[in-house]
C-alpha cells in the first residue's frame, strides 16, 4: 500500500511512515499529502489501515481507524480490506461522513482495477466518492 499511495501525485509516504509504532498503537501507513489540489478534499495528512484477513472486516476495526484519525485531526482515511467488509461497515462510514470524516474503502475489487490501467489516484478518488455518494450496503 505504501508503494500504491506513493504513486498518487501529491502523496508522500515518509521513510518512517510504514508500520509506525507509538506507545499505544500502530499506524500501517502514514501519508503526508502535499500540494494544494488535494488539501481541500483530503487535508495535509492521512492514515491507511490495511487488513489482509481471510474473512470480511467488521466495523469495529473501522472505529479504531476513526479514533486514530480523530486523534490527529485528520478528515480523510483509507481502509484496505482485501476480502471485503461485514454488514454494518458501510453504515458506519455514513455516520462518520456526517461527522465530516471520509474513509475510502479499498477491497480486492478496487485494487484489481490496477490491471485495467487505472492510476492509483483514480482508484482512490473513486473510493473517496463512493463513500460520499453511498446509497446502501453492497
Amino acid at each position: 500500500m505504501a508503494e500504491f499511495l506513493s504513486a498518487v501525485d501529491g502523496f508522500v509516504v515518509p521513510s518512517d511512515g510504514i508500520n509506525l509504532k507509538t506507545k499505544s498503537e500502530e499506524l500501517d501507513v502514514a501519508v503526508e499529502i502535499q500540494g494544494a489540489q488535494h488539501h481541500s478534499s483530503f487535508g495535509a495528512f492521512t492514515i491507511c489501515e490495511c487488513k489482509n484477513w481471510s474473512s470480511p472486516v467488521s466495523w469495529d476495526e473501522l472505529a479504531k481507524l476513526r479514533e486514530k484519525l480523530s486523534a490527529r485531526g485528520c478528515k480523510f482515511g483509507i481502509f484496505v480490506a482485501l476480502n471485503g467488509v461485514t454488514s454494518g461497515f458501510r453504515e458506519k462510514l455514513r455516520a462518520y461522513l456526517r461527522e465530516g470524516v471520509t474513509i475510502a474503502v479499498l477491497t480486492r475489487e478496487e485494487l484489481v482495477k490496477l490491471e485495467a490501467a487505472k492510476s492509483p489516484f483514480e482508484i482512490l478518488q473513486e473510493a473517496f466518492y463512493t463513500t460520499i455518494k453511498y446509497e446502501g450496503e453492497h
